[in-house]
C-alpha cells in the first residue's frame, strides 16, 4: 500500500532521510572516490609518484587525514581501535618517516589494563597466531 507523502509525519521525514543517507553513501562517495583515485592515478603517469601529491581518494575511503591511522586501517582494524591504539598505545607501534607501519608490539598492547575489550578482540584476531595440532 502506498501513502502520500506527509511531510509533518515523523515516519516519512525519517524514510526521506534513510534514503537519502543510503544514496550519499552508496552511491555518491562510492563515484567521489572513484573520481578521485581516477585523477591521481592520471597524474602519478602524467607527473610521478612524488609529484603528485596525497591522494584524497584514500583520505575519504578511511575518512582521515592520519596517514598512520590510515595504516592502521589497512593492516585490519577498524577506525574506532585503530585510533584507541594511536591515543593510548603509541609507544608499542613503529612508523617509518613517511609513516608506514613498521613494527607494533601488540604483546604489550594485550597486557596493558587499558585496552578496551574490541580492540583486545580485534588485536587478537588480526595479531596472534594460533598454533593448531592435527591429530592422527
Amino acid at each position: 500500500m502506498r501513502e502520500p507523502f506527509d511531510r509533518k509525519s515523523p515516519k516519512h521525514v525519517n524514510l526521506i532521510i534513510e534514503w537519502t543517507l543510503r544514496d550519499i553513501e552508496g552511491r555518491l562517495r562510492f563515484r567521489i572516490i572513484g573520481y578521485l583515485q581516477n585523477f591521481f592515478d592520471v597524474s602519478v603517469m602524467a607527473l610521478g609518484r612524488e609529484a603528485s601529491g596525497i591522494n584524497v581518494a584514500t583520505l575519504v575511503e578511511y575518512g582521515t587525514a592520519d596517514p598512520r591511522l590510515i595504516q592502521l586501517q589497512e593492516v585490519g582494524f577498524g577506525r574506532t581501535v585503530a585510533t584507541e591504539l594511536l591515543t593510548d598505545h603509541l609507544g608499542a607501534l613503529e612508523f617509518s618517516r613517511s609513516d608506514e607501519l613498521e613494527d607494533f608490539d601488540f604483546e604489550a598492547v594485550l597486557a596493558s589494563t587499558t585496552l578496551s575489550e574490541e580492540a583486545r578482540g580485534e588485536i587478537e584476531n588480526i595479531m596472534v597466531k594460533v598454533d593448531v595440532k592435527v591429530a592422527r
